[in-house]
């Protein structure tokens, strides 16, 4: 079994393509063993940032180690970073700009979870609308109701 510790001074390109090889076959130990060292890594910098944001959103220090801690999963589950897309020469200080990106997602998603802010308006008896209503229709306090009929119509066949 692979440990951790055996990880943790390669360099974090090299820890990446390890995680990259957590699906093929035999692969798992040494790629979940990386995994740890590379969380270990920028574990503390990512929470820092976590605090920091979650509390400018009025939020407190559990919901930003939820959102570290999803943030980690969330790259194990897709560790899709490379390294030609970042601006900078650091690697280190690129790939923690990446997991920053990720966190902010993950902090979206998840205070719209508890938030119920992804509800769908819908409720499913809503009835299509075939034809344009005829004339003789109650337009409300419209004084001319031919000429707001015609405006409307013309609007929506455009």
């Amino acid at each position: 079994m692979a440990e951790w510790r055996e990880f943790k001074d390669l360099p974090t390109l090299e820890l990446i393509e390890l995680i990259k090889m957590r699906k093929e076959e035999g692969f798992i130990e040494r790629a979940q063993a990386a995994f740890y060292a590379f969380s270990f890594r920028f574990a503390v910098e990512v929470s820092k940032k976590c605090e920091i944001i979650c509390k400018n959103w009025g939020l407190d220090s559990d919901f930003a180690a939820e959102v570290s801690d999803e943030t980690f999963k969330r790259f194990w589950k897709y560790p899709k970073y490379e390294i030609k897309r970042t601006k900078t020469t650091d690697i280190d200080k690129a790939v923690l700009l990446y997991l920053f990106k990720i966190a902010k997602n993950v902090l979206i998603d998840i205070w719209n979870k508890k938030n119920c802010t992804n509800k769908n308006p819908y409720e499913g008896n809503e009835e299509i609308v075939w034809d344009f209503p005829p004339d003789d229709n109650d337009c409300g306090e419209i004084e001319n109701i031919h000429s707001h009929h015609a405006i409307v119509k013309k609007v929506i066949s455009c």
